[in-house]
C-alpha cells in the first residue's frame, strides 16, 4: 500500500492494481470546462457571423448580398442561453466526474476495511 507506482507505472500496470483514474480526474475536469467555454464562444461567434447566402437582385439585374445576422439571438445568447446552458453542463460534468471519485474512493474504503480486518483477526488467532 505505502509504495504506490509513479503515474506511468501505474497506466502500463497490466494488473490494475494502481488506478490513473483518480489521478487524472481533476485535469480532465479543467479540460471539460475549458472546452465548455471554448463552445460557448464559438456558438456566439457563430451566431453573430452575418448570413452571406441571402442574396437578392436589384433592378440593375446585379445581385446584392444582404448580411443579416442575428443580432437578438446573439444577444440572448450572451446573456441567457448560454450562461445557463454553461452552468448546466457543468454542474452535470461535475456530478459525472465525483461519481467517478465516489466509485473509487468506496474501493478503497473496503480495500482498506479488508486488510484492518484480516490483522485484528490474524492478531486474534492463536498460532497452531
Amino acid at each position: 500500500m505505502g509504495d504506490r507506482k509513479g503515474f506511468l507505472g501505474a497506466l502500463f500496470d497490466l494488473s490494475f492494481t494502481e488506478f490513473v483514474t483518480t489521478r487524472v480526474v481533476k485535469v480532465l475536469y479543467v479540460l471539460t470546462l475549458v472546452l465548455l467555454v471554448i463552445g460557448y464562444i464559438a456558438i456566439a461567434v457563430v451566431i453573430f457571423t452575418p448570413d452571406e447566402q441571402a442574396g437578392t437582385f436589384n433592378r440593375a439585374g446585379q445581385i446584392v448580398i444582404e448580411r443579416e445576422s442575428n443580432v437578438g439571438l446573439g444577444v440572448l445568447w450572451l446573456v441567457l442561453i448560454g450562461p445557463l446552458l454553461l452552468f448546466l453542463y457543468t454542474l452535470l460534468y461535475r456530478v459525472f466526474y465525483e461519481l467517478i471519485i465516489v466509485v473509487f474512493r468506496i474501493y478503497e474504503n473496503t480495500r482498506d476495511q479488508l486488510e484492518l480486518t484480516r490483522r485484528a483477526v490474524e492478531r486474534d488467532q492463536p498460532a497452531p
